[in-house]
């Protein structure tokens, strides 16, 4: 019973076998401390004689021409597809998590087109918004708490505005970005392109920490998530959103001459790595995946073995794949951004609707004034 509780904490286990000061280079990366952990706790390996425990994990390396010759032909024909399927899919985790990405910098490059466009009426009609919300805030208090005076009523009405004040100071944020708007900023001139090479490389980065980020930040596939505190759970939560929702202003943060503009800012990313790193107690210098399937393979595992990881790895990239689907609209913010989209296609039918909406909300604002004035002369009655 106590045996099927013991949860060994892989972070604090792989700082141990990576601050060894003797023996050969430890190239022991994150995956390899998660496969003996894994393997040890099968069967309750872990409680045999250390000499049974050395022979299960021997010195000699075995390649994977030799495991394929060790198979039989059914079995080297599955273990070909599942590593075909698993490295497909895969490179398609890698890929999928740098495409929203960029679809989320370029969402955000057509939201500061929008503000440069239209900010002066979206300031207006927020103006108008905001003073029709108050009155009918007044409104309610008067009827709740007629005996009050109309400064008392004032003050509650302000008070319960928090929630327009923080939309009226997003906006207010959105249309100073808008107003450094550099989207234009190819068409006054030709500039110099980024060479495949420095492009590549950067692309392959941005991937490798992407891919650590999703692993480290979500409740899935966090080390030990489960058994952290409720403070540091609510610190990755915190760091999985403001990876979700980044910062806007790292829309212009990096770019030797806007060459990577819809690429990710390796910064950014770099940061919040950091962070979560800091927070699970892992070494960032020395947190990698490394190839467990090679790994496996050198170390012996059995056939069966190996093709239960390459199902098992599959499935879970396909459900986590699934799950980024599911949030894509949201961490994109696509569904606004098809909302701009559509007001660009057509500036002055825009602009005559918003133009539109302000008259009614000034109409609205005339019409709330009178009923709080009436109520108040009712009252002095």
């Amino acid at each position: 019973m106590y045996i099927s509780l013991y949860k060994p904490n892989d972070g604090k286990i792989f700082n141990l076998v990576k601050d060894i000061p003797y023996g050969p280079k430890n190239d022991t990366t994150y995956s390899h401390i998660q496969f003996y952990i894994r393997d040890l706790l099968e069967g309750n390996v872990f409680l045999f004689e250390n000499e049974y425990v050395g022979n299960l994990y021997a010195n000699n390396e075995i390649s994977e021409k030799m495991l394929l010759y060790e198979m039989s032909e059914s079995q080297r024909a599955t273990y070909l597809r599942s590593k075909q399927l698993w490295q497909f899919k895969s490179e398609e985790l890698e890929e999928f998590l740098l495409q929203l990405e960029q679809k989320k910098r370029l969402n955000l490059g057509i939201e500061n087109k929008y503000f440069k466009t239209f900010g002066k009426n979206e300031i207006e009609k927020l103006r108008w918004e905001y003073r029709v919300e108050k009155y009918r805030i007044i409104l309610a208090i008067m009827q709740d708490y007629p005996q009050l005076s109309y400064r008392e009523v004032y003050k509650m009405a302000i008070d319960k505005m928090l929630e327009a004040d923080k939309e009226r100071s997003e906006l207010n944020n959105k249309i100073a970005r808008s107003l450094n708007y550099i989207g234009d900023i190819f068409k006054s001139g030709p500039l110099a392109s980024a060479s495949f090479e420095f492009r590549d490389h950067y692309i392959k980065i941005c991937k490798k920490l992407l891919k650590k980020l999703f692993f480290l930040l979500h409740s899935d596939t966090c080390p030990n998530y489960s058994q952290l505190s409720k403070n540091k759970k609510m610190q990755i939560n915190k760091l999985w959103l403001k990876l979700m929702k980044s910062n806007k202003d790292e829309l212009f943060s990096f770019s030797p001459s806007m060459l990577l503009y819809s690429l990710p800012d390796i910064e950014q990313l770099e940061s919040i790595y950091k962070r979560a790193c800091k927070i699970l107690e892992i070494n960032p210098d020395d947190f990698e995946f490394g190839n467990r399937l090679e790994f496996m393979i050198r170390k012996g595992a059995s056939i069966e073995k190996i093709l239960n990881f390459l199902n098992i790895e599959t499935d879970q990239i396909e459900l986590q794949l699934a799950n980024l689907e599911l949030i894509k609209a949201e961490y994109t913010h696509e569904d606004q951004s098809q909302i701009y989209r559509t007001a660009l296609a057509n500036n002055e039918e825009h602009s005559e609707k918003l133009k539109s909406e302000v008259a009614k909300l000034k109409k609205q604002t005339v019409q709330l004034k009178k009923k709080i004035s009436h109520g108040f002369k009712e009252v002095a009655k």
